[in-house]
């Protein structure tokens, strides 16, 4: 996975730069993991509802599972938004604006 996941770095997200080829590889099995994801929040639920009051089994679930979810979340929107990108740019990629701030100058 490690290897895929290059072609889905943050740099490359925020550089909408990417190969198409490889965001498909990357999302194969996308849905089966969100999947997993929702069904061990509902899993998580019923375990803990039987000691637990509801605010704290949703506090739990917060913590613990929902930012799982919120980030197979995220990962489908940016695939989304780089698969409508339909030219790419030649490397070098010009650096972010915010480079400046680690003193590169942009010229």
């Amino acid at each position: 996975m490690r290897k895929k996941k290059a072609w889905m770095t943050e740099y490359n997200v925020r550089h909408n730069y990417t190969t198409p080829l490889r965001l498909n590889e990357l999302m194969q099995d996308h849905s089966r993991m969100l999947h997993s994801a929702l069904a061990m929040s509902r899993q998580a639920k019923e375990a803990l509802s039987e000691v637990f009051d509801e605010h704290t089994v949703g506090e739990w679930v917060e913590q613990k599972v929902y930012p799982y979810v919120q980030r197979l979340e995220q990962v489908a929107a940016d695939a989304e938004a780089m698969r409508r990108r339909m030219v790419w740019p030649a490397r070098p990629l010009p650096l972010s604006p915010a480079m400046r701030r680690l003193g590169f100058d942009l010229h």
